[in-house]
C-alpha cells in the first residue's frame, strides 16, 4: 500500500518564493523572525493550497510524548455490553493522563494511514487481528499494538454457559445464534470453549443452530432442535428472551425441563432469563491493566488477572 507523500517545507517554500527557513519560522509561529505579514500570509496560502500537514512527530518533539491511544473499532456491531466496557476505559486512561480516540469500523489501511500522518499515538489497540497492510502500517510507524483479547473474553462466556448447563444436568447442549452475520472473532473462540469443556465433562459437543428472526424460522426451531432435557445457550440476552417467549416459558425450569442461558445481564433478562453475567466494571480494568503497563512502563505485565464470570440463576434454568 503505498501513501500519500507529505508534503515538505521546500514545496511550499518553493510556491511561496521564499527560503525553507522562512517556512519554519512562519509555520512553527516562531516570534520576532522579522518576516513581513504579506510574505507570511503568502506562507501560510501556499502551505494551505499543497494540502500541507504539520507532522505528529515534531509536535510531540515540541509538546513531549503523545498522550493518544488509538482504537481501531471492528467492522461489526459492539453491542451495547462491549460499548460500556470501552466507555470505562475510557474513563481509567483519563486519569493517567491519556485520551483514547476510536477509529471508525470498517476503516481501510489507506483512511488509517491518512490519520497516521496527522496523529501519532502511543499505543494502538484493537478487538480484532489487524489485516497484513494495517500490521505492516503501524509496524512501519513504530507503533506498539496490542490485542484487547475480545477471542479470550469468548472463549470465557462459551466456557461459563456450557459447564452451568451440564452442572444442572441438561444432557443436550444446543448453541444458537442470529442466521445474520456473527463475526469469526466471536463466534470461532466461544463455540471451540463450548466443545473443549463438553469433551472435558464426557458429554456430546453442543449443536450448533443459526436461527432466521422469522416466525416459520422459530417454529421450526422448536419443532426440530429443541429435545427433552436440552440446554440451550443463546448467543445474547436478547435472542434469549425471543426463545423464550417462542418455546414458551412454561417449558423451561424444573427436573424435567429445558435450560435456557443468555449472556450480558441486560434488562431483558429480567423476564427469567438465566444469564452470564458481564461486569463492566471488571472487565473495564481487566482490558486497561496491560494498557496501563504498555503506557507507563513501556512492556507487557507480567502478571495477568485471572478472569471469571458470574452465572446468575433465574426461571428459564
Amino acid at each position: 500500500m503505498k501513501l500519500q507523500q507529505r508534503v515538505t517545507t521546500a514545496e511550499i517554500a518553493a510556491a511561496a518564493g521564499v527560503s525553507r527557513a522562512a517556512v519554519s519560522y512562519v509555520l512553527n509561529d516562531k516570534p520576532a523572525h522579522g518576516i513581513p505579514l504579506s510574505t507570511a500570509e503568502r506562507i501560510r496560502e501556499a502551505a494551505r493550497s499543497l494540502g500541507y500537514v504539520p507532522s505528529a512527530a515534531a509536535r510531540m518533539l515540541r509538546s513531549g510524548a503523545s498522550d493518544l491511544v488509538l482504537g481501531v473499532l471492528p467492522p461489526w456491531d459492539l453491542g451495547p455490553t462491549y460499548s460500556e466496557i470501552l466507555r470505562g476505559l475510557v474513563d481509567r486512561l483519563g486519569r493517567i493522563g491519556y485520551e483514547l480516540v476510536l477509529h471508525p469500523p470498517g476503516a481501510s489501511a489507506t483512511r488509517t494511514g491518512q490519520l497516521l500522518r496527522s496523529v501519532t499515538p502511543s499505543l494502538i489497540i484493537t478487538l480484532q487481528e489487524f489485516s497484513v497492510d494495517e500490521r505492516k502500517l503501524f509496524g512501519d510507524a513504530g507503533i506498539p499494538v496490542h490485542d484487547l483479547g475480545m477471542a479470550a473474553l469468548m472463549g470465557l462466556i462459551g466456557r461459563t454457559q456450557t459447564n452451568y448447563l451440564i452442572d444442572a444436568g441438561y444432557e443436550r447442549l444446543v448453541y444458537v445464534q442470529p442466521d445474520c452475520h456473527v463475526p469469526e472473532v466471536l463466534s470461532v473462540p466461544r463455540v471451540a470453549a463450548m466443545c473443549e469443556a463438553a469433551r472435558m465433562r464426557g458429554v456430546a459437543l453442543p449443536h450448533l443452530v443459526r436461527l432466521p428472526y422469522t416466525a416459520k424460522g422459530l417454529k421450526e426451531f422448536v419443532r426440530d432442535d429443541v429435545g427433552d432435557r436440552s440446554g440451550i445457550c443463546a448467543d445474547t440476552d436478547e435472542l434469549a428472551a425471543v426463545l423464550f417467549a417462542s418455546v414458551g416459558r412454561d417449558r423451561f425450569g424444573g427436573n424435567t425441563g429445558l435450560g435456557l442461558i443468555g449472556v450480558g445481564d441486560r434488562p431483558v433478562a429480567n423476564l427469567g432469563i438465566s444469564t452470564v453475567k458481564v461486569d463492566v466494571e471488571y472487565w473495564a480494568d481487566a482490558w486497561f491493566e496491560p494498557l496501563e503497563a504498555i503506557l507507563i512502563s513501556g512492556r507487557e505485565p507480567s502478571k495477568r488477572r485471572n478472569l471469571a464470570m458470574e452465572v446468575i440463576a433465574r426461571l428459564s434454568t
